[in-house]
């Protein structure tokens, strides 16, 4: 028997499954016994993905296998006619299926060879790294935008968008001093929501998105203003609501989209169970969060979890300047601020009653100047400088 506890809970078209240290197979519908069980072949493996109701288990430095669950035999290496070019010793994470000329492949980013094409009908596999034109061989992980388009999340390389997926045409974005672009350039974990958003992690605190409008792409960083923010979040879930379950080194988070908010789990405080219980992974499935620990299965309805909070407090404009005049007066004086055409440089500052006495974190933005949502704890200034005319909303 398998005494190692499931460390893994994921869904094959209707049916619950798990994975331990040694082992994988079916789940009950109330988790409560395992259906089947089939050996890992003592295979250390670091990431699994289904596609079309086979499971592919990525190995560290042994490549990757594959479980037909239609078939239900027993764990196959991935098969390869000619030249295999190293990938029996791939460090292999993301599994993407895709299409070229309607012709099925698999994308298969790894840690050491960089990316591999998969023909599924030929079995016939194409190696990219940096000696044909990747930027690095190290692939962390991989997602796909709601235009299909493949990202490559590189380590100390930033992230990589494939233009042409025939010639392998790409462009990369790196870390940049402006601030609210890519924090880090070591890209960790991908998600894309409901909305069509593409989600991504770095090595530093926070999470990215990736906007398109337009052909243009623009990174938006959104910080984690905890005063003490998990680093390296390395799963990210979205649950029913939008909200995205956030898994790193230092523990588990919710980061609400809405109010650009990172919400801390902490062990023993209401969702992940106390400490000495160890959490390995949690899994959201038909509206259920599932946890996985040292003590077994846990699940709760996530219906009856509410992590909104009404916004009780209102902040107060406390200055104006144009062009390093001090103009506050205009704040009071009427609902609607007239500038004249060369008093396109201005600041506003914001603050609160109560802000000598507790910290505050603010939100701003100058609707058609700002794309999102600016969160802020210690500047609690906003500058703008060479607006062009028009009306706009702060």
């Amino acid at each position: 028997a398998d005494t190692h506890p499931i460390n893994h809970v994921f869904k094959v078209s209707k049916d619950l499954c798990y994975r331990t240290t040694n082992n994988f197979g079916q789940l009950s519908a109330d988790l409560k016994r395992k259906l089947s069980t089939f050996s890992l072949n003592g295979i250390k493996m670091s990431q699994i993905n289904v596609i079309d109701k086979v499971i592919y288990f990525s190995s560290y430095y042994n490549g990757l296998f594959y479980f037909d669950t239609t078939q239900k035999q027993a764990l196959r290496p991935l098969a390869i006619a000619g030249n295999k070019d190293g990938f029996d010793s791939a460090d292999c994470n993301t599994v993407l299926k895709d299409s070229i000329d309607g012709r099925f492949f698999l994308w298969i980013g790894t840690w050491n060879n960089g990316l591999y094409q998969y023909d599924i009908s030929n079995k016939t596999i194409i190696r990219y790294d940096n000696s044909n034109g990747l930027p690095s061989d190290k692939i962390v992980n991989m997602g796909r935008d709601r235009n299909q388009s493949i990202w490559l999340g590189l380590d100390g390389h930033g992230l990589v968008q494939l233009l042409d997926k025939k010639t392998l045409r790409w462009r990369q974005f790196v870390q940049q001093k402006e601030v609210g672009g890519m924090p880090s350039n070591k890209v960790i974990a991908f998600s894309p929501d409901n909305r069509g958003t593409l989600w991504f992690s770095t090595g530093a605190s926070g999470l990215s998105a990736i906007i398109q409008k337009n052909n243009t792409v623009f990174i938006q960083y959104y910080r984690d203003n905890n005063d003490f923010p998990h680093n390296n979040v390395n799963d990210i879930k979205e649950d029913r609501e939008g909200r995205l379950w956030l898994r790193s080194n230092d523990g588990f988070m919710i980061f609400d989209p809405q109010t650009k908010a990172f919400i801390q789990l902490h062990s023993g405080k209401g969702i992940i169970p106390a400490l000495p219980t160890k959490t390995y992974d949690l899994s959201l499935i038909d509206n259920r969060l599932i946890l996985c620990t040292s003590i077994g299965l846990l699940q709760t309805d996530l219906t009856d979890l509410d992590f909104s909070s009404k916004l009780s407090e209102k902040p107060i404009f406390s200055k104006f300047h144009i062009a390093n005049k001090d103009h506050s007066y205009l704040l009071f004086d009427r609902s609607a601020i007239q500038l004249r055409p060369e008093e396109d440089n201005f600041v506003i500052d914001f603050s609160h009653a109560d802000a000598s006495l507790r910290d505050y974190i603010f939100a701003y933005r100058h609707k058609g100047v700002d794309p999102d949502w600016v969160v802020t704890k210690e500047n609690t200034q906003a500058v703008y400088n060479n607006l062009p005319g028009g009306d706009y909303v702060f």
